[in-house]
């Protein structure tokens, strides 16, 4: 398959996860290049994107034009953000969501 996997199917959470405040949060299991039209689908209708390049790290060349053509549409044509938030997992942003450097230094009372 070379497209894009819910991974949240297998946990019973459904595909997405909506806030109050509108931003919807997908998260998805990258298979292949043809997944990435998904991700720039979910980008340009504002919504946040989880995702997992475990199943394709081992294939240099399509990871490669995958993190290109991200790159080209997310932040160059759209003005978004990708984020690392591990090795292997990716947070895109669309660009009317910032990310924010130092939120480990921050303090959150309930």
């Amino acid at each position: 398959e070379d497209g894009i996997r819910d991974s949240s199917t297998s946990r019973g959470l459904g595909d997405v996860y909506k806030r109050q405040d509108g931003f919807i949060i997908h998260r998805a299991n990258l298979l292949g290049i043809n997944g990435i039209l998904q991700l720039f689908n979910w980008a340009s209708d504002g919504d946040i994107s989880v995702v997992d390049l475990k199943d394709i790290l081992s294939e240099d060349e399509i990871l490669s034009e995958i993190v290109t053509r991200l790159n080209q549409f997310i932040i160059e044509d759209m003005g978004g953000e990708i984020l690392q938030l591990s090795e292997t997992r990716l947070l895109i942003l669309p660009p009317s969501c910032k990310g924010m450097k130092g939120l480990e230094d921050e303090a959150f009372l309930n």
